[in-house]
């Protein structure tokens, strides 16, 4: 039998691996300071050996002319106190490029430039915490390929396409701001999905994002992505464009919980709130203990919410849609709505229009409240082309046109 001695090397190597603790939090931290006005780089810090039981952390100093590769886990970049930067060296590869690395931070840091800004894919996890992610040439963030993020308190803005898109991946956005991006804010597509602020310890929705001034829609959700949304102020979006605060399509499902607020989306031409095209919307907590369980969905250019091609609106929780000049909801081609507590009240033309075999269902609370349909300028619920309704429309009142005009089942 042969025995093989380890050197002393090896064996401390196989020491430290057999050391490495299971949580990462229990890593003690290896601080490197890069001063790039000095001739030091990221990338060639990132090129340190791996200690397995230290968390790497690079502290960038001044602007930083370089595209940044990460490929290792447990590794900080953070901003120095005098600020820190990263600037793309090459347009045509991401700023910060994270690929299969697992417990990478983002702390501080002004990210501009690159295909890219942040681009984390193969199962990367990255948080990204405070500073900006700017003038991308395509996607300020995007995560892909089962990868996650988390982004907080952070502006994502000025990016050729999208400000955030999770292609088959997911996204937790809070505290931060996404605007100003040539296509939409935020997109959730292919099975992506997009959690937009969220609740404290004690149920209270908090941490909510702003989502404004894209060019095309706020937040988009596509082929059977998914988002939930907490607090949020959706506002200004589409104005140039004629788009949407929310754009739901193609069998994707976004829930609205509570605290969000969908304004001044849209321009006089066309647009709006919300649109959900063979998709489904919900609104309220449903079960979940959370406060408030209202949104409110207001003052936006032309309608508050389309609902097309067999879409599906659950609206629960104290949804309120007003002033919207075009109408307040708009059914069509076979959609359907089910209501709840809900006020479309001051909206221009109908408060409900369902049209082409669309139906309705409208709910009261276990203790008798009632929908309120009221104020709006022509009809409060306007039937045409086989459309119907079933429930209790005696909170449909106030309508200068009519209350119901429409055939229950």
């Amino acid at each position: 039998m042969r025995t093989q001695i380890l050197s002393a090397s090896a064996a401390l190597a196989v020491a430290a691996f057999l050391a490495y603790p299971n949580d990462a939090l229990a890593l003690s931290n290896l601080v490197v300071t890069v001063d790039c006005a000095s001739g030091a780089r990221i990338n060639q810090a990132l090129s340190r050996p791996t200690v397995f039981d230290r968390r790497l952390v690079i502290v960038v100093q001044g602007p930083c002319i370089e595209n940044v590769a990460i490929e290792r886990d447990d590794v900080v970049l953070r901003a120095h106190a005098s600020g820190g930067s990263i600037i793309a060296a090459d347009l045509a590869k991401s700023a910060i490029d994270v690929n299969g690395a697992r417990r990478v931070v983002l702390e501080g840091l002004s990210v501009v430039g690159g295909h890219h800004g942040v681009n984390a894919s193969g199962g990367a996890s990255v948080s990204i915490r405070g500073g900006a992610v700017r003038g991308a040439a395509q996607i300020g963030i995007y995560v892909g390929e089962g990868a996650s993020a988390s982004v907080d308190g952070s502006t994502i803005e000025n990016h050729g396409q999208f400000g955030v898109l999770a292609d088959g991946a997911s996204i937790t956005l809070t505290r931060s701001t996404v605007r100003a991006n040539l296509f939409s804010g935020v997109l959730a597509t292919r099975g992506g999905q997009v959690k937009l602020g969220d609740v404290d310890s004690g149920g209270v929705v908090c941490c909510g994002n702003t989502i404004a001034d894209n060019t095309l829609d706020g937040v988009t959700v596509a082929d059977g992505g998914s988002a939930r949304l907490y607090g949020n102020t959706i506002q200004r979006n589409g104005s140039l464009t004629g788009r949407y605060g929310v754009l739901v399509v193609h069998e994707s499902v976004v829930r609205m919980f509570g605290g969000n607020v969908i304004s001044d989306n849209g321009s006089e031409f066309g647009g709006g709130g919300v649109l959900v095209r063979a998709s489904t919307i919900r609104t309220g907590a449903g079960d979940v203990p959370l406060s408030p369980t209202s949104n409110e969905i207001l003052g936006n250019k032309r309608w508050g919410i389309i609902a097309e091609i067999n879409a599906s609106l659950d609206l629960r929780g104290g949804l309120s849609v007003t002033r919207n000049p075009a109408g307040g909801v708009l059914l069509s081609h076979g959609s359907r709505l089910r209501t709840l507590e809900s006020t479309i009240s001051n909206n221009g033309r109908d408060g409900i229009t369902a049209q082409f075999a669309s139906s309705m269902e409208f709910l009261n609370t276990a203790s008798g409240t009632k929908n309120t349909v009221s104020g709006n300028a022509r009809f409060g619920l306007g039937c045409f082309s086989e459309s119907k309704y079933n429930g209790d429309v005696s909170g449909i009142t106030d309508n200068p046109a009519g209350n119901v005009s429409c055939t229950g089942f």
